[in-house]
């Protein structure tokens, strides 16, 4: 091997190893002239690696919600309500999901069926996953 040669014993750690739990919440997404998506109004540990995916559905959701308040086709004060029920509607399933994969235990019988099932279907895996 041309190049690198390792040596473990070279180096020296400079700070302690940091891990634990993530606080998992869900805030409020939205008041009077503003409104959160993705991380900012709902976070979960990151070891399903999901919170690109939940800022981008909350974006499209909120952006459908100013769009109906604005429009005139209903009101700011009708439309965000809604949008943080879907968000909640939506997020809560994965969110729990998460929460029992971040603590490294081995999963549930119904997760277990649940991941097995998935197999079987790339459009059911998809949308559990939120890559559709």
């Amino acid at each position: 091997m041309i190049g690198w040669r390792f040596a473990p014993k070279a180096g020296r750690r400079e700070a302690k190893w940091l891990g634990g739990a993530v606080r998992n919440y869900f805030r409020k997404s939205y008041g009077p002239g503003w409104a959160l998506v993705g991380d900012a109004g709902y976070q979960k540990d990151p070891c399903t690696a999901a919170g690109i995916t939940d800022a981008f559905r909350d974006a499209e959701s909120l952006a459908l919600a100013v769009n109906e308040g604005l429009s005139g086709r209903g009101s700011l004060e009708a439309s965000l309500p809604s949008h943080e029920w879907r968000r909640n509607e939506t997020a809560m399933p994965f969110h729990d999901f998460t929460c029992q994969q971040a603590t490294f235990e081995p999963p549930s019988a119904e997760i277990s069926a649940l991941l097995e099932a998935l197999q079987f279907s790339r459009d059911d895996t998809n949308a559990f996953f939120g890559v559709t």
